[in-house]
């Protein structure tokens, strides 16, 4: 764990060398649901993927809030943040200028270790598009605040103790009941005073009964909705779930002002939740809103093309205004109405919880 710290500490020094001894020769890294290309290769991870992000942030840094460790599995939250002083960069090769504002969010880092435990194999960066825009002025939808301070630290290796056995049926069960849609027995195992943390929602949803009504308004929206897990498993007092969601948005979302779309949903999720005396009490969703949004066709598109005119007309029209520029895809996106993920009341997508 020490190893994978000092990891972090090389990128926040830009030691790009160092950092790129943290990778395996065939590592596999991406960045889930972000619209950018899965990297392949120690090489390419640093000269297409790190230093990129960090020509747009060139003060960007880590700072370590939670790190779990089982086996070869390490489930990290961070709050990254920095200065936004280098042009933004689309994933469709489009570009915005700098903007000169900060962010700072927390974000999660999954990888899977090489045999020898001392280089990444897989690694999959966790982190909300709408969010970064958001605080960087590029999106007027509801959005969390700069998060300049964060927590302290905690460090937790997985043990295979009763403890973590028992955690892993309390997710297994929750699982079952979120696929269900049985929204009571979903809250029965939570703490009274559950925090559910969507980070693409502005704001967390704090209680059972606030809890309990977001889920139902979710289930109302998305009639099949369901979870499927690819990994779980525990350290300590936590759990830690990698999985997706799918379903299909065929009712109205009132809280949100959402009618329905009518199209189906499937987007990649991290889950991270603290039991506490059996029950849930803070679970951390880390997903993509935009992913969502733009999968229920939510995101504005480009301004068409005027259709041609003769030219004497378009010489008498350019006369009294210039014609309007299409808008560019970066800015498009920016502009998005905040939806799936968008709204505190309506962010329990997620179960497990």
């Amino acid at each position: 764990m020490q190893w994978f710290k000092d990891c972090w500490s090389a990128f926040n020094a830009k030691d790009w060398a160092k950092l790129g001894g943290c990778y395996s020769e065939t590592v596999h890294a991406e960045s889930v649901d972000s619209g950018m290309p899965q990297t392949i290769g120690r090489t390419d991870v640093i000269e297409k993927s790190a230093k990129p992000f960090a020509a747009q942030f060139p003060d960007v840094a880590g700072e370590s809030q939670l790190l779990l460790l089982n086996g070869d599995h390490i489930a990290s939250v961070w709050l990254l943040k920095g200065k936004n002083s280098g042009a933004l960069m689309g994933p469709d090769g489009s570009s915005l200028p700098a903007t000169n504002k900060s962010f700072g969010m927390l974000s999660a880092h999954v990888v899977d270790l090489s045999e020898d435990g001392r280089s990444i194999a897989m690694e999959r960066f966790y982190s909300d598009s709408g969010t970064m825009l958001g605080q960087l002025g590029l999106s007027k939808a509801p959005h969390r605040a700069v998060l300049a301070k964060g927590a302290e630290a905690k460090l937790v290796i997985a043990k295979n103790s009763p403890t973590e056995k028992f955690n892993l049926d309390v997710a297994k069960n929750a699982l079952e009941a979120f696929n269900k849609h049985d929204v009571n027995a979903l809250v029965d195992m939570m703490t009274a005073d559950v925090v559910f943390s969507d980070l693409g929602a502005p704001k967390d949803v704090v209680g059972k009964p606030a809890v309990k009504k977001s889920f139902e308004g979710m289930f109302k929206a998305f009639s099949d909705l369901k979870i499927e897990a690819k990994t779980v498993w525990a350290a300590g007092d936590y759990i830690v779930m990698e999985g997706s969601m799918s379903g299909t948005n065929d009712g109205n979302m009132p809280s949100m002002k959402l009618k329905k779309t009518g199209k189906t949903l499937q987007v990649r999720f991290l889950e991270i939740d603290e039991v506490k005396d059996g029950k849930l009490k803070n679970m951390w969703v880390f997903d993509n809103s935009m992913a969502f949004a733009a999968q229920l066709g939510l995101l504005p598109q480009p301004a068409k093309k005027s259709e041609n005119k003769p030219a004497e007309k378009v010489k008498n029209d350019s006369a009294h205004k210039q014609p309007a520029k299409a808008a560019e895809p970066a800015k498009a996106a920016a502009e998005k109405p905040k939806a799936g993920h968008g709204a505190a009341s309506d962010h329990s997508e997620h179960p497990s919880k």
